[in-house]
């Protein structure tokens, strides 16, 4: 299956980093995992999924620490 980069959008930023070794191999392993018949994930999305549910984890966080 041919894996096709998704459309840059006109206010998506590229950002480069570093991870360690450990925490690629948990991207690789959960791309396979939420893999299906015809619909590959990769650890680029999982790597997606897992920062922008951290993000809203820390707003939702941040909301409840600035209402006490």
């Amino acid at each position: 299956m041919t894996r096709v980069p998704r459309p840059k959008g006109p206010n998506d930023a590229q950002i480069t980093f570093n991870l360690p070794g450990a925490w690629v191999d948990d991207l690789d392993r959960l791309a396979q995992s939420l893999s299906r018949p015809g619909i590959v994930v990769t650890r680029t999305d999982v790597l997606r999924l897992a920062v922008r549910t951290g993000i809203d984890a820390l707003a939702h966080e941040q909301g409840k620490a600035k209402k006490r």
